[in-house]
């Protein structure tokens, strides 16, 4: 069955093409009880780049470079899992969930054609050496499955003062420093800027990290947590972080943080988005 005709919610091809970024979600069916590490990070990580390799190596070995700019971001588990002890816990009656989003059509169309194929045949398939069964993917327009485009991002963006952050996996932005494990508004912002640039063909000046200086941090609820990868292990912080831009910031770029704060659903924050790290949200209030 073709792409045209599998997307739930977007029938047109143009407009996948047109419409950037994207997030999808992805329901597996486990077929055995599971245990495996973490919250899935490695091993989720792992099937992605085992379902795109045959068909893109090219396109695996940019999500493998490690870049921060990736094109794509990888969830942990949402739901589904039972998580105890750093391990996860799946069962055979009861259904995972983990999200992917994507920020060009480069990568969108391998990642949903391969996973609605997977999804169409009903093959077991392995995740850390267990069997499971991809059973849904959804893009309806709702979130945190979502559809949008860097132009909409724009123009819906309200001239907020005010912006609270959810960081909702282990977040840090590597480096020697103690800035990694908390979420300074220069590298948040940094880090989504620099993400926007290369991906929208509606650029943001980078004259606004001027502007990035002056955002403080109102109130945080954080807490530090790390995300193990093989016999390496990498500490973050999850929680929220309320900003405040300052009075005398101009609409335009006021307009503009708050785009990139909306585009951090898609984009993530920091380092090791593509396998689980920097998932983060905006919240209202």
């Amino acid at each position: 069955m073709s792409l045209r005709s599998r997307v739930d919610g977007v029938q047109d091809r143009y407009y996948i093409q047109k419409t950037m970024p994207a997030s999808i979600l992805i329901k597996i069916k486990p077929q055995q009880e599971s245990t495996i590490e973490g919250r899935g990070e490695e091993a989720l990580f792992r099937l992605l780049i085992e379902i795109l390799n045959p068909d893109h190596p090219a396109l695996v070995r940019v999500i493998q470079s490690g870049k921060d700019e990736t094109p794509l971001t990888l969830s942990p588990f949402l739901k589904g899992a039972k998580f105890s002890d750093k391990h996860s816990y799946l069962s055979p009656d009861k259904m995972a969930t983990f999200r992917i989003t994507c920020l060009n059509k480069d990568v969108l169309e391998p990642v949903v054609g391969h996973f609605f194929h997977l999804s169409g045949t009903n093959a077991a398939i392995r995740l850390a050496g267990k069997r499971i069964v991809i059973d849904k993917v959804d893009m309806q327009k709702s979130s945190p499955a979502h559809f949008i485009s860097y132009e909409q991002l724009l123009e819906e963006a309200p001239p907020q003062s005010s912006i609270i952050l959810e960081y909702c996996s282990p977040t840090s932005f590597g480096g020697l420093t103690g800035d990694q494990s908390f979420p300074i508004p220069r590298l948040v912002l940094t880090s989504l800027l620099k993400k926007w640039n290369v991906f929208s063909p509606r650029k943001i000046s980078s004259d606004l990290m001027n502007e990035f200086e002056r955002v403080r941090i109102e109130r945080f609820n954080l807490k530090t947590d790390s995300v193990r990868y093989g016999r390496e292990s990498t500490l973050g912080f999850i929680g929220t972080a309320a900003y405040a831009l300052p009075p005398s910031t101009d609409k335009d770029k006021r307009v503009s943080i708050n785009a990139l704060a909306n585009f951090a659903l898609f984009s993530g924050v920091g380092i090791k988005t593509e396998k689980g790290m920097g998932q983060v949200r905006r919240r209202m209030k």
